[in-house]
Formats: C-alpha cells, structure tokens, sequence
C-alpha cells in the first residue's frame, strides 16, 4: 500500500474561500464579493445557503449572535438607510447592533440578502423550527434539513478532531466555523503543496472506507424509517469494502526487486484515490501543485520522482522526514547547510558524489537504480555514500535475516538457521531459503540466502544472520568492483 498524502481538514485554497473536509463529507464556506455588498456563504449537503442562516438552524439564533458579539432588538421601528436590519412580518423588523467589523457585516447582511418576509413561515421567529422551514424553502428540497443535520452530526469525525488538536486549531464544529470564516474574510491563501498543512496515512485508508460505508448505511436506514418505513433493515455490503480498498490507486503490487526498490515502495507517497479522499489521476492535478514548495526541505526528496506523466506526483520521504503524530502531520525543517543527506531518499542517499550531480542526471539514476537486477557475487562499492550499512538494517527478510533474541547458533542447514534463545528450552527455526523477488520492470528474480554465522555462536538480538541478494558483509551492493587500465598514447587516454 502507497502512502496517501492528503490535506489537513482545514485548508484555504482560494481567497476568500474555506474548506473542510472529513471521511464524511465536505463543507466550503466563502465570501461572496459582489460591487453592491459582500456576504458569508456555505455549501453544505449540495446547497448553497447563506451561513447565518445555517448558524442560526444549527447552533441556535441567540447563542450564534452571542458568539459573534452581536445583539438584537425585535420592534415595529422602520430601519433606516445604514441600519442592519431584517423584515420579519407585515409589522415587525429585526435590528442587530454592534455591527462593527467585516465579519459581522458579511455574516447578518448574508441573513438581511434573505428577504424573509416573502416566505411567509408561520413559525416563531429565532426558533429552531423557523429555521428549519426557511431552509427548506429556500432549497426547494424537501430532506435539506435532514442531511444538513447529518453531516453536522458527523462531519468532524475523530480522525479529523484528533488532526486538528494536533495542528492546535478548534475542534468543535460552531468554533471551526466562526475560525474559517475570520481566516476568510481576511483573504487568508494556502499553497496547494505546502507539507505544514498536509500529512500522510496508510492503513487509515482501510477505516476511512469502513466509516464511509457504515455511516451511508445508516443514513439510508435512518431516512427510510422517518418516512415511515417501519420493516426498513440497516445492510452493508460484505464484499464492497475489500473491493473499494483493493481497487483503489493507493494499492498495487511490491515490488522488491532489488533492495532500492524495495525501500523506494515503502516510503513512496502519492495524492491519488479518488475513492478515498485523494485526487481522482495524474491529469486532475494542478502544474503548480507538481512544483516543489520550501516545506519539502527534509521532508520530500524534489529529485526523486517518476518522469513523465507522474513527475512530481509520485514522490518520495527523505530521509530526515519528521513525522510528528500518529495521523501523519510532518515537522517542518529549517533551512540548514548541516541538514545535508537528511534531504535525500533512500535512492539518492546511495548515488556517491551526489551534491556534485546535475538535477536531471540524479533523477535517472535513482529510476535506474530501482530497476537494477541482482548480482550473483556482489561487491560493495569502493566509494561509498555512507547509507550502504545504515540502510540495510531497515529491510525486509527479503534480504536479511536478524537474531529474532539473544542466544546461540544451535544448527545450521541448507534451508533453515536454528538459534536457541535465552531462556527457552526449544531452537527457534530461522527460514533461509530462497524467496521469489518481483520487480515493477517484469524481470523478476531469486534472493538467495548465504548463512554468516556458524554453529555454536553466540548471537545478539537483531544480528544479520544471513544475507540474501543486493547484501554484502552487512552493507548494501549492487555490483562489482571493474578493475580498468588507462593507457595514455601520443597524447591521448583510452580506456
């Protein structure tokens, strides 16, 4: 599985617009900047509504004005030119005071842009059933009201609440709203790449798809009964959750080769999962999206990523990449000279003499170098980089096998080492055989495993015991040593 990377909840990608996103649905408010007037807008359950109004129907009328610092006065006194005032009734008008900044401007003349008489509700005014028929007519849709509440029921899940105490932002729905919509009206723009309000997930994939499925399962189930469908059942498709997951672009096949590759693939990040909250394909992207922000600095390798179509979208973790929570938020670096290697991947952390490379050639290398095919008596290079060793410890027993414990070497075959740990009567029996290596180039290949202890040794936890393909004496080689001879002739070098 790919590491998806994917926006932060709270984003600003355009100005005067905001944007929140959840497993469970999406809302996007915005001001709405004409030559006349500017208002407060949210698109919520496929319907543009202006926001007071939402907040008023959602959080209570008297409790949102109280939040935004404004209050009111019900009387039959005409508004005059300046006043910010509403039409009730026939008789009654609505006057809110202490209008006294953009953010209450927009929002009450976004409730004044209404016009409320002409809906005639015969409902108390201020009242969550007032509201709620005002919704409705203004959508024309008779469950408007019904999947608003459900997405404002639902819409901050746990994953997108625990991501947004981490980022040190509000968590709650009426204080998330009241938070976008003063970023927004302060013209408040985010790069669309910028790693401090992105993050990566991997097995949350698999969460995100079951949530989605309950949560529309229960909806439906929810809708039907209050139709009054007494015999409705809550049913979820068994097979569909596996088929979503399985299907989705953030899944393809290992591919392990050699061990760049293999280190290539778990730390390879990609937006793509149109399925699950990632973009649909390589064309749906942005060109400025594919450029490198200063944020990558330590964080994302800019020369490791495909050529072509993919180029920076398929991309890769540096070394140094800072993780900083369990839901993926990166750490962002400094620009530093002392970083040096920290800024590169796996694949280029290998290429020796790499500071002194021209961009495009370390590209090709590290695509290269991926798609090399073992050796059947490697070396490790003469010059090296320095990762060769340290790498070799993060692979997988496609190419090493480690002590399990502290113990001794009790026996030795052409299929297994058996190691007696401390403290336990029976061997534990270590696999050496030969494993199948897939690459993503089609030439596949075999890892085959040489033993480099003997019977009798005492071994330490996590000591190599054997090394397979691409491995020599605990460092990384994928080739030979080629012994040259430079013969200079009338003034000429050949090799």
């Amino acid at each position: 599985m790919i590491n998806q990377i994917v926006l932060c909840p709270i984003t600003f990608p355009k100005k005067f617009e905001g944007r929140f996103e959840s497993s469970y649905s999406i809302f996007r408010i915005r001001s709405k900047r004409t030559r006349i007037t500017k208002t407060l807008e949210i698109f919520i359950a496929n319907s543009w509504l202006p926001l007071s109004v939402l907040l008023f129907y959602s959080f209570g009328f008297e409790e949102t004005l109280k939040q935004y610092g404004i209050k009111y006065k019900i009387n039959q006194d005409k508004p005059k030119k300046d006043d910010y005032a509403v039409k009730i009734n026939d008789k009654d008008f609505c006057h809110f005071d202490f209008v006294n900044n953009e953010v209450k401007e927009e929002l009450i003349k976004s409730f004044m842009m209404v016009k409320l008489d002409r809906f005639n509700i015969q409902k108390e005014f201020g009242s969550k059933d007032y509201f709620n028929d005002l919704i409705i007519k203004i959508t024309g849709k008779v469950n408007s009201t019904f999947l608003i509440q459900s997405n404002l029921e639902n819409i901050v899940d746990p994953v997108a609440q625990q991501i947004l105490i981490n980022q040190q932002l509000p968590s709650h729905l009426k204080d998330i709203i009241y938070y976008m919509t003063i970023k927004i009206i302060q013209g408040t723009i985010q790069s669309i790449n910028d790693l401090t309000n992105e993050r990566i997930r991997g097995s949350e994939v698999l969460v995100h798809l079951l949530q989605k499925q309950l949560l529309t399962a229960y909806t439906i189930y929810k809708q039907q009964r209050l139709s009054g469908n007494k015999e409705a059942k809550f049913e979820i498709n068994q097979t569909k959750l596996l088929s979503d997951f399985t299907r989705s672009e953030i899944v393809a096949n290992m591919e392990y080769a050699n061990p760049i590759e293999e280190m290539a693939v778990m730390t390879r990040i990609s937006p793509v999962g149109k399925a699950i909250g990632g973009i649909p394909d390589e064309r749906a992207i942005q060109n400025e999206a594919r450029n490198i922000h200063p944020s990558y600095f330590g964080n994302i390798d800019p020369l490791d990523t495909a050529e072509g179509g993919m180029v920076g979208i398929s991309q890769q973790l540096a070394i140094g990449a800072a993780i900083t929570s369990a839901r993926g938020l990166f750490s962002v670096h400094k620009f530093s000279d002392s970083e040096k290697s920290g800024i590169l991947s796996t694949s280029t952390s290998l290429i020796p003499f790499v500071e002194n490379n021209d961009g495009a050639r370390i590209i090709m290398a590290s695509q290269q170098a991926k798609q090399m095919i073992p050796l059947k008596n490697p070396e490790p290079p003469i010059v090296k980089s320095g990762y060769e060793s340290l790498l070799t410890n993060v692979l997988s027993e496609n190419f090493i096998k480690k002590a399990p414990c502290d113990g001794k070497i009790s026996k030795i075959t052409t299929d297994a080492i058996y190691i007696l740990c401390k403290n336990l009567k029976r061997s534990q029996e270590i696999p050496i055989t030969p494993i199948h290596l897939k690459s993503g180039s089609g030439k596949n290949t075999l890892s085959i495993f040489k033993p480099k202890v003997i019977v009798n040794q005492t071994v330490r936890k996590d000591q190599i015991l054997a090394e397979g393909s691409c491995i020599s004496n605990g460092s990384i080689a994928l080739g030979r040593t080629l012994c040259i001879a430079l013969m200079p002739y009338k003034g000429f070098d050949f090799v």
